[in-house]
């Protein structure tokens, strides 16, 4: 019996394929546990339609990220603020959260990417920090200064 998986199935295949299993495997087990659907011709052209769908979203927020960085590379000064002591230490680490805030003053869509960094940000000073999406990753430097 031909059915469509909705879910990833081990030895089967990903979500979304047409897999041949064997008809009481299909009644007893996938098709109860919402892993599979019968592949009938409505079943068949809405899985074709979300696997297209889904394709077309991935696009649009690959297309979206590489917009996002050329915005922050053509954005020029990208500093931080946050309080230091008299040698540059910083009282409290820069997090994620402060550069998606910064990022946001400039007019950047952060909702496309992780923020993270090569190593804790706990001095004045430029460093190095990773955007990443879907297997895309950006490095950016920003500036800390002392508030």
């Amino acid at each position: 019996m031909k059915v469509i998986l909705l879910r990833d199935v081990a030895r089967l295949g990903r979500k979304g394929t047409v897999a041949d299993v064997p008809t009481g495997y299909a009644m007893n087990q996938l098709i109860p546990s919402k892993s599979a659907a019968p592949a009938t011709p409505e079943n068949l052209k809405k899985a074709e339609q979300s696997l297209k769908d889904k394709a077309a979203q991935v696009e649009a927020n690959e297309t979206a990220f590489n917009e996002a960085t050329a915005k922050i590379d053509s954005a020029g000064d990208l500093t931080v603020t946050a309080t230091a002591n008299d040698q540059g230490h910083l009282f409290k680490a820069v997090s994620a959260d402060d550069v998606v805030k910064m990022l946001k003053e400039k007019e950047v869509n952060t909702d496309l990417f992780l923020v993270s960094f090569k190593e804790p940000v706990k001095e004045v000073g430029e460093h190095q920090v990773i955007l990443s999406h879907a297997g895309h990753t950006h490095t950016i430097t920003i500036n800390v200064a002392a508030a």
